[in-house]
């Protein structure tokens, strides 16, 4: 009886172990997303930039582009991926990548995917709803066995993207003039505050226009009314010598408002 069940017990070890690595062999491919970050305009490559992915919805990784501008994304299968590129002055983009419906025999290798990722400087008054929406999606095809972009969603968003970017360099050509730049962090220290007002000041004075940024990271997301208020203490603070150009608006990870040289009655 011992005899038997010591057999026993070693078959469901064996069948244990035989499904348990079946599912390891399935799900151990992955797809390499390898690419490089450029600025558009002067096609340099692009430190710094928040490179953001989502899976399923919910944020997965966050990396930074290094001085090189590269970086290496590894996708494991069965998701949705939203991968979003960003960096405060210039345009945030987004590109998907679905790791669904990839046959087990097309899979077993993993897949490799490079692409290149342009991002231009922010211009005021420039419409830039289009970008709220991915400007590629990737996805598994089977006539090539491959992972490549959507033709028919490239071949609808080609044209947006096109007019966009002219419409761009257009209003960039005619903005004309400097315009410097102050960043601030939803909680700044009073002293720090009060430097970055001088110089706003400085500039003010030199007859700049200056672009005020409040940058929000991980969880300061849920205290977007503190960098309302900073904005309102700086106009406060500059009352008299310069005046807020547009409202204070939020967009992607930040709340900017540029501040011109107010005319003395």
């Amino acid at each position: 009886m011992n005899f038997f069940n010591k057999h026993i017990t070693l078959l469901i070890v064996v069948i244990t172990t035989f499904f348990l690595s079946s599912i390891e062999l399935k799900a151990q491919w992955k797809l390499d997303v390898n690419g490089t970050v450029k600025n558009e305009d002067t096609k340099k490559r692009f430190e710094g930039v928040t490179i953001t992915i989502k899976r399923n919805g919910t944020v997965w990784k966050t990396i930074t582009s290094p001085s090189t501008g590269e970086f290496t994304l590894e996708l494991p299968p069965d998701a949705i991926y939203l991968v979003e590129f960003s960096k405060p002055g210039f345009t945030t983009k987004k590109v998907e990548f679905s790791t669904k419906n990839v046959p087990p025999d097309d899979a077993k290798y993993g897949f490799e995917f490079p692409m290149e990722m342009n991002l231009f400087e922010e211009v005021e008054g420039l419409d830039v709803s289009i970008l709220n929406q991915p400007i590629a999606k990737i996805a598994f095809n089977p006539s090539t066995g491959y992972m490549d972009y959507d033709p028919s969603y490239t071949k609808s968003i080609q044209k947006e993207l096109e007019k966009l970017k002219k419409e761009q360099e257009e209003k960039k050509a005619q903005k004309g003039g400097d315009i410097k730049e102050v960043q601030l962090s939803p909680f700044i220290a009073k002293n720090d505050f009060q430097n970055r007002i001088k110089k706003t000041r400085e500039f003010i004075e030199e007859n700049n226009k200056v672009k005020v940024r409040v940058r929000f990271k991980g969880r300061e997301m849920n205290k977007k009314d503190f960098g309302f208020r900073l904005i309102e203490e700086m106009a406060h603070e500059l009352e008299g010598i310069a005046g807020k150009e547009n409202e204070a608006k939020f967009f992607g990870r930040e709340i900017s408002v540029i501040f011109g040289p107010q005319r003395k009655k």
